[in-house]
């Protein structure tokens, strides 16, 4: 799961995680049955320490800061083993 999916495209501060991530309608039906809720909820937690420590919006924690994503999700015992 791409971590823009984890964050909305409309608002600048705001993260999302489990059945309410942002994709199309067409996704949708697809990830809310993968049983990755909890992957999601690391993901976006380790974005949201990224984004503080940098000051950032979570598009430039992906634009800027994807490698120390990737190592803190790595950290709070998550799987990078798909692009975030």
């Amino acid at each position: 799961m791409p971590f823009r999916c984890l964050y909305s495209a409309g608002l600048d501060n705001l993260m999302m995680a489990g059945k309410h991530i942002s994709v199309t309608h067409i996704a949708g039906s697809v990830t809310k049955f993968m049983g990755n809720g909890g992957q999601h909820a690391i993901a976006a937690a380790a974005a949201a320490k990224v984004c503080l420590k940098h000051d950032a919006t979570p598009t430039q924690v992906l634009e800027n800061h994807l490698d120390e994503l990737k190592e803190t999700v790595t950290k709070l015992g998550g799987s990078v083993g798909h692009p975030v």
